[in-house]
């Protein structure tokens, strides 16, 4: 739950949930596939009405498909696919296309690394995949060097994009979520770089008031408080059985807003 956008879909729930008269348990796996699979069969034995469930990135998905054969309703967030169930995240592909292909078109970069992070996870996948279509899009070849992969943790995002900053240059830089967009800011703070002097920056999610910073960051934000409060609602409608369709997947939409970190004036 370090990235804020988890915190704010927590508290959407939690609105949710306490007008409807009902009180929500909270269970950290720490991205540990292990841990979740115990949350989920303890929180599914004490008999709880339903659960929302963030699969971690290399999620057991027999354990999220074993809770719902018991007949407990079940919805995923943030991190689509995989299991038979209610399912609620945003848009991640088109919003990332859009944001490279600003950094193109508008600011004319052609060297655009990516701080991916953990493939594994799917909201980081499908932002990978923005990123490689706004290449082909704009003709730009793949430089496999200018992907930064890894556990996605700030400290190991650190380390490697030193390396890519150091050896590589790239114009910009692109980050998939808070915690890529933190190790990216450190390795330049490490070599005596900042946007946009050394290279433009731009980050899917961002930070708390991040209109503050200066320069400011350009992000891609997400409606993550209601995504939390849409998935609620959706698992409400589960409980109380007004809701009997087949599974339903919901994907709202995030909005781009440009600073003076990828070259926008203030």
């Amino acid at each position: 739950m370090s990235e804020p956008a988890f915190a704010a879909m927590a508290r959407g729930i939690e609105r949710e949930a306490m007008s409807a008269g009902l009180t929500v348990l909270l269970a950290n796996s720490g991205e540990d596939p292990e841990l979740e699979a115990r949350a989920l069969e303890v929180l599914a034995e004490r008999r709880v009405d339903g659960l929302i469930v963030a699969p971690v990135a290399r999620s057991h998905r027999d354990a999220i498909t074993a809770v719902i054969d018991q007949g407990t309703p079940v919805v995923l967030i943030d991190r689509l696919g995989g299991a038979k169930a209610d399912q609620v995240g945003v848009e991640n592909t088109a919003p990332m296309q859009e944001l490279v292909l600003h950094l193109v078109q508008r600011h004319g970069h052609r060297r655009i690394a990516l701080a991916a992070g953990d493939t594994a996870v799917p909201t980081i996948a499908e932002r990978r995949r923005g990123y490689l279509e706004a290449l082909e899009e704009a003709g730009i070849d793949v430089d496999a060097t200018l992907i930064v992969t890894g556990s996605g943790r700030a400290d190991d995002t650190r380390a490697r994009m030193t390396d890519v900053l150091r050896e590589r240059a790239p114009s910009a830089v692109v980050a998939a979520g808070t915690e890529t967009a933190v190790g990216v800011l450190a390795a330049a703070k490490s070599l005596g770089l900042a946007p946009p002097e050394d290279f433009a920056f731009a980050t899917f999610d961002g930070f708390p008031h991040t209109d503050l910073f200066r320069p400011g960051i350009t992000e891609v934000v997400q409606p993550a408080h209601e995504v939390g409060a849409t998935a609620m609602e959706l698992l409400l409608s589960r409980i109380d059985g007004s809701l009997t369709t087949r599974p339903r997947t919901i994907r709202l939409e995030p909005e781009i807003t440009y600073r003076e970190s990828c070259g926008c004036p203030a």
